[in-house]
């Protein structure tokens, strides 16, 4: 009895190292990225950053991660915007929005993670079916502030909030400091928490939708104005 005792306790004991060393070889690396101006960590790779004009793309096969930023103002292609709002918009479909560890991220039936957020700009979508992972990414992201030049060809250092605290399905992240894109490459200036484009005319509210009635219906987005405008003729 007493032998059938101890052989218990060392398999117990076995059972224990063997669950540590799992822990242990188990625990993930990770390493540090920026894509432009957005820092987070992300599981350790040789994996290398693709830049274009308005793109930058890390796309890590091996742990099925995918980040995504999106300059919509080194552009006025609006047709990249378009085929960027696709790819947000198949990887977002059918979503159910969580909160875990202080942060906010969508799942699909799928269960694919994604997140996604707007930085004076600069679009971020994250994607993973690793939640743990994604959870680590928008802990640790970063947004350095951006300088960009205004009308008057002073720099203006638009500042972000960096905090995760709104569901990023169907609504834009935006910064609780309000940046108002008030200095983004088009040159706008902003004036009781409204902003003007001085690029395409017209007063927008933070949102980035017309403030007052006028050639277009107050509440038009600004990338539908600048779209119209270029189909008749007049951007």
């Amino acid at each position: 009895m007493r032998n059938r005792s101890k052989i218990i306790i060392i398999i117990l004991i076995i059972i224990a190292l063997i669950a540590g060393i799992y822990s242990y070889t188990s625990y993930e690396n990770y390493q540090n990225i920026t894509m432009n101006g957005l820092k987070c960590e992300v599981p350790e790779s040789n994996v290398n950053i693709t830049n274009s004009s308005d793109y930058q793309i890390y796309d890590n096969t091996k742990d099925n991660l995918k980040i995504i930023v999106y300059d919509e103002y080194e552009t006025n292609n609006t047709n990249e915007t378009t085929s960027f709002d696709k790819v947000k918009n198949t990887a977002q479909t059918n979503i159910t929005s969580l909160t875990k560890a202080n942060v906010t991220y969508n799942k699909s039936q799928s269960g694919l993670c994604s997140y996604y957020g707007n930085y004076s700009g600069r679009n971020v979508l994250i994607t993973t079916p690793n939640e743990n992972t994604l959870i680590h990414i928008l802990q640790t992201l970063k947004v350095e502030p951006l300088e960009v030049k205004t009308s008057n060809d002073t720099n203006e250092t638009v500042k972000e909030d960096t905090t995760n605290s709104k569901s990023s399905s169907a609504q834009t992240t935006k910064s609780s400091k309000s940046s108002s894109k008030s200095s983004v490459k088009s040159s706008k200036s902003s004036s009781g928490g409204l902003w003007y484009d001085n690029e395409y005319g017209g007063w927008y509210d933070s949102n980035g939708r017309t403030a007052f009635e006028g050639q277009f219906p107050k509440g038009t987005s600004r990338k539908e104005v600048i779209r119209t405008l270029k189909e008749i003729g007049e951007g």
